[in-house]
């Protein structure tokens, strides 16, 4: 398989290399037996399963088996598989803020699920954000600066929990704020006074 931990409606992908022509099988424990295999090049042969939804299992066998013609078996063991099919909590708090010009901030907090491996950022413009197509931004913290604004718009946010199988919690309440003009701090030079006195430990500069 291509990784080992798999949430809902994930894709299963079995590769196994041996014997050119011949039959082959994978079986994982608990999601699918005897699954046939498909050789898409010589001696290599492939197959897939979904996991299905509300199936949660610590460790799944993967067992691959190949068939020669002449009746001859020959069986593999791969890595066991995790599946996690339950979706982390929803992010609670979610807040948006436009402190200056040019960029909106978006802060929330965490999700109680302790698997937590990323948050899917989605934005509207004037609108509610859709959550079905790509996310604006992925995010592994609890916030996200946002610099592609336009003053006088109003963007919408929801922030979705993605857990580390993979699975999608549901999306927080929506936050909007509209963007505002102008330009945030610039910090011009910084120096030190008297120029050239050696520092003492403890001394504020």
């Amino acid at each position: 398989a291509e990784k080992t931990s798999y949430g809902a409606d994930q894709e299963v992908v079995v590769t196994l290399r041996g014997t050119m022509d011949a039959t082959a099988t994978f079986t994982i424990d608990g999601i699918a037996a005897d699954q046939a295999m498909e050789e898409v090049d010589d001696g290599v042969y492939v197959g897939k399963v979904t996991v299905p939804a509300g199936l949660n299992l610590a460790s799944a066998a993967l067992t691959a088996t190949l068939s020669d013609a002449q009746g001859e078996v020959a069986t593999a063991t791969g890595t066991a598989l995790t599946i996690d099919a339950d979706p982390p909590e929803a992010v609670d708090k979610i807040l948006a803020t436009a402190p200056w010009g040019g960029e909106i901030e978006v802060a929330w907090d965490a999700s109680p699920a302790e698997d937590v491996a990323h948050y899917l950022v989605y934005r509207g413009e004037d609108k509610a954000p859709d959550t079905g197509v790509a996310p604006y931004e992925t995010v592994k913290g609890l916030d996200f600066v946002d610099t592609g604004v336009v003053a006088g718009i109003a963007y919408h946010y929801v922030v979705v929990a993605v857990d580390t199988a993979g699975n999608k919690g549901p999306a927080s309440a929506e936050t909007w704020v509209t963007a505002v003009a102008g330009e945030g701090p610039e910090i011009a030079a910084v120096s030190v006074s008297p120029f050239g006195k050696p520092a003492k430990p403890g001394e504020t500069l």
